[in-house]
Parts: C-alpha cells; structure tokens; sequence
C-alpha cells in the first residue's frame, strides 16, 4: 500500500450523485469492511488512535461526514487497497455539500492523524485482528464484501442497486434507532470448518468468478441474491448499536417463526477441513431441527485465555442489556441444522423511550441433507479450482457424525 492516492477527478457514476447519498455510500462501505475483517470499534480505536466516537460516527449512517483524515486512517486499518481508497476518497469529496475544494493528496500507507476533534487515545500499531488476518490470509481477502445490511432511519428506504449488489438480507420492521449489521456464515479468527451449500435453484460453480484457494468465498456464496447457505453449523454475528446518541434495550432474540420454512436439497456443497484460533463470543446457540434459540452466554469457541472484545459481553437480555454507538454489543448466533434444509430470519426485540420495537434480520439458509443430485467439492489450494473430495463425508460440519 505505498502507492499515492490522488483524489482524482470525481468518476462519472458521482457527477450526479447528491451529496446525502454520497455519505451514506461512505458509512456503508465502512461499516461493510469493518464487519469483513471482523474489527471491533475497540480494534479500530487502537489501530488508529482515534477516539471510539469518532470511529463511530463515521461508521454509522445519520452522522456528519468524517474528516478526510479519519476516512484515511479507517480505509488503512480496514486494508482497503490503494484502488479502493480511491473510490472512498471520490465519495468523501462527493459527500461534501458545502463546496469544499478538493484536499490534498492522501497516501494509502500514511494518512496523517490531524483528525483534532477528538484526542486520540493509546494509539497501538499492531492490532490482534491484523496480527490475526496475516495468519489467515487463506480465507480473507482485502476485496471481499461480506453480506451487511446496516439500518437507522429509515428502513424502508429502497437502495438504487448500482453499489449494494452485496447486500445480503432484508431488515424490516417499525422504525427506530437501533442499527444493525451482520457477517454470516464464518466464525472471527480462522475459519476452517464451516462449508457451505447452494440452493437447488442457484447457480453452478463455474459461474462465479473465485479463486477458491485465494479468497473467502463463503459470504459470497450466502447471500439472498446467490442464494446459498451454510452446510450444518453457521455462524451468524449481529453487531447491535444505536443512531446518534440514542440508546436502546435489547430485551430478546427469537427465531420470526416457530418453525423454520423447510427448504430443497442443495444442488452442490463446498466442504473445508481444519480451523485454528480462539476466541470469547456471547452466543445463542440456534437448533433449527428443534427448533429451539438458547442463550449460552459467553461461550470459548476452545480453551482460551484470551480476554472477549469489549462489545462481547454477559448481561442477559432486558433492561440490563443496553446498546449505544459508543457502547456496541456483539452477539453471535450458532445456527445449526444436522436433520434439515431450512430458510430462517431472526427477530430483534428492543425498547426505546417507552416504546417496544422490532426488526427483522435474514432470511438465512442451513442445510444438511443433500440427495442422488447433490454434488460435493472441497477447493484445491494449488489451482483455486473445485475438485470432488478425495473420500467423501454424509456429515455436515457441526453434526454429530450419526445425524
């Protein structure tokens, strides 16, 4: 990343762009990367320097534009390639409503900390998550789009399609402060463990453009609009927060119907081996066969001294379970199915100001029982290409190996 970023001249798609979408373009890809690399407020705190309030303000929608420096340190601390930083930077200067003239050119190695609206606090230039995605380079890539869907004000306002191709989920319900994004199907640190599977109507391998050796592909595989899954156990990560200065209560979780919709064999499935890493997660463990929602609390994925991000935390749901933008919680739900292809969404219940409220995250897909037609592969980590599995496996990763 030692290549000069010029703030260029604005590409063509943003000559027509309006400043209020150019921002919120700006928070969303933020707040996508962030949910990508799995980095906690606190993460992004220390990488940078800059105070948890800064960081999310310019994470979250409905917040003024952050400072060219804070978009700088943010896109460096996120791996943004130096192209991609050029696109952030052309929204930044799109986002400005007040005719500012373009600023100096920025580097993708080195934008300088002269955000001083707020001092920065402990700066630490190796965070454990960067530290930890050098080792797991295998599954991460700089360009990947998890499925993130972030709502705030108005959550029934439609995307123009022509940036969000990943958005991966519909969130729904009445409107309210509380802010919500997710990553599916991988768990944080090194995931390799969880498969996935395509739907019987989606696509064959060949037609999407991975190399599976070089990128996570997994994400890609399971959102809505490519309509895959997880194989067995999936791992669903809600990051919970508030708009503005607002704070909510999370009072519960549950499943939006009692019974998942069941759902086609898989028309093919992805296997993984292996995994490594450890880590603290407050977690719902979700029985879609059941089906049954259990709250575990804060769960070692294995044997682990390592202390949970500050966002993870133990209070059960109700009035002791609040959530802000400067104090973010979260949560991850275990979905498992080892009997069953299921279609599933969760519900948020929360308070604010007196009011119960609801929103809706998913729909989300888990298999585990494949028929005659089902193809399996693993990824051969020479070619990037899909082979057919060297011995074959009837158990979904997660199941119990009579299931």
């Amino acid at each position: 990343m030692n290549n000069l970023v010029q703030p260029a001249e604005r590409p063509k798609s943003m000559e027509s762009l309006q400043a209020p979408e150019a921002l919120k373009r700006l928070h969303s890809q933020l707040q996508e990367r962030r949910a990508v690399q799995g980095a906690s407020v606190g993460n992004l705190a220390r990488a940078t320097g800059l105070s948890r309030t800064t960081i999310s303000n310019a994470l979250n929608e409905g917040n003024a534009r952050p400072s060219r420096s804070t978009t700088g340190q943010l896109a460096k601390a996120l791996r943004f390639t130096p192209d991609e930083i050029t696109g952030l930077l052309a929204l930044w200067e799109a986002a400005d409503d007040k005719g500012l003239a373009p600023s100096a050119p920025v580097s993708a190695e080195s934008a300088a900390p002269d955000d001083t609206r707020e001092p920065a606090t402990s700066p630490r230039r190796v965070p454990a998550f960067v530290a930890i995605g050098t080792a797991t380079a295998l599954f991460i890539a700089a360009g990947v789009v998890y499925g993130v869907v972030q709502v705030g004000k108005s959550d029934d306002a439609s995307e123009d399609g022509k940036d969000e191709a990943t958005r991966s989920s519909v969130v729904s319900g009445a409107k309210g402060p509380l802010l919500i994004t997710h990553k599916w199907p991988t768990i944080k640190v090194c995931d390799g463990a969880t498969s996935v599977a395509m739907s019987a109507d989606g696509s064959a391998p060949s037609q999407f453009k991975i190399n599976f050796a070089q990128q996570d592909y997994r994400p890609m595989l399971t959102t809505p609009e490519s309509k895959g899954g997880a194989w067995g156990a999936g791992h669903l990560y809600l990051n919970l927060s508030a708009e503005g200065k607002e704070t909510v209560t999370v009072d519960d979780i549950r499943l939006t119907r009692r019974f998942p919709k069941k759902i086609s064999p898989p028309s093919w499935v992805v296997l993984t081996q292996g995994g490594c890493g450890s880590l603290k997660d407050r977690v719902f463990d979700l029985d879609l066969d059941r089906p049954e929602l259990v709250d575990r609390g804060v769960q070692p994925t294995e044997a682990t001294q390592e202390e949970p991000d500050p966002a993870v935390r133990a209070n059960p749901l109700g009035s002791g379970f609040t959530v802000s933008a400067t104090d973010p919680a979260i949560i991850r739900v275990a979905a498992t199915a080892c009997r069953g292809n299921y279609e599933w969404s969760v519900q948020i219940d929360y308070s604010y100001r007196g009011k119960s409220l609801q929103k809706e995250v998913g729909p989300f897909k888990s298999f585990s029982v494949r028929d005659e037609n089902t193809k399996v592969y693993v990824p051969n980590n020479t070619t990037g290409k899909l082979e057919k599995p060297t011995m074959g496996t009837d158990t979904p990763g997660g199941c119990p190996a009579t299931s």
